[in-house]
């Protein structure tokens, strides 16, 4: 069994206005695929700094990542991918997090694919290594998304599971194109085929860049596709719902993968949201 996890906060508030705030129940779970030596996946998640003045903890970071090329490369693209995230958005004074969401976090994201290049050029037992990512970055009442790959962003509301974010595969090209049809896509031989992802090659990837709003009682479900390819959406809602802690959940999402039968490594990053009214003295 492998879990992996390198800044996590259960029970923490951040703070969007001089009088809302929220809560999060955060957990985690990770376990590697039988038909691999070593788990690809990553996972992170942090509380980044909240500006002088204000109340409560600071903005919401989590990201989700799958590594390409195999063993050793994979591990260490995605590993780079989601620490960089975290690296990255923890040094920006608060001001700038809460005034340049989105800019910041395309900035973060393009040189996490600048460093996993200059690390595969380095050491050639890395050549080519490329990873999907997919963070989220939650300022209360607000959540931005930035993805490439096939990993998934989802919002949970009220037992219905949005998907929020595209699986860059060459698959999903062909179904909006209408050359094939949405069941074919699942057993097509292009749905591992990603078009889209950072490292492996100079082009810089083309991100997708959403923001949603978030309600008290929603979720935010981020996973790899190791969980996805065998999971459909209304399993995921009906398991995301019980009445359990977000760590319950990440497990129970993970170990039903693994029952149903993946191969791959699975990932599910949970995070429940209520809100909370600070005081202003």
């Amino acid at each position: 069994m492998s879990t992996r996890l390198f800044l996590s906060r259960s029970g923490f508030a951040g703070e969007a206005g001089p009088r809302e705030s929220f809560a999060a129940d955060l957990g985690a779970w990770s376990r590697k695929g039988d038909s691999r030596p070593v788990n690809e996946d990553h996972f992170a998640s942090a509380t980044l700094a909240l500006s002088r003045g204000r109340k409560g903890r600071g903005p919401l970071l989590l990201a989700v990542a799958d590594g390409l090329g195999g063993e050793e490369a994979g591990e260490r693209a995605s590993r780079l991918a989601a620490q960089a995230m975290v690296d990255m958005l923890g040094s920006v004074p608060a001001w700038g997090i809460e005034s340049m969401a989105e800019h910041l976090l395309k900035d973060a994201f393009m040189a996490a694919h600048v460093e996993i290049l200059k690390e595969g050029r380095s050491d050639p037992g890395r050549s080519g290594m490329a990873t999907t990512l997919t963070a989220a970055l939650v300022l209360w009442p607000r959540v931005h998304v930035i993805h490439a790959g096939d990993s998934r962003a989802y919002r949970l509301r009220q037992g219905t599971l949005q998907q929020l974010t595209i699986d860059h595969t060459v698959a999903e090209v062909l179904v909006a194109r209408g050359q094939i049809g949405r069941e074919a896509a699942r057993t097509s031989r292009y749905r591992h085929v990603l078009w889209n992802h950072l490292g492996g090659e100079p082009r810089f990837p083309e991100p997708q860049l959403l923001s949603v709003d978030l309600e008290p009682a929603d979720g935010l479900l981020l996973t790899t596709d190791g969980l996805t390819e065998v999971l459909g959406n209304v399993e995921l809602a009906e398991m995301a719902s019980r009445p359990c802690s977000a760590h319950a959940v990440s497990h129970m999402l993970v170990e039903a993968a693994r029952a149903r039968g993946t191969q791959d490594d699975a990932t599910a990053l949970f995070a429940r949201f209520d809100s909370a009214k600070v005081s202003q003295h």
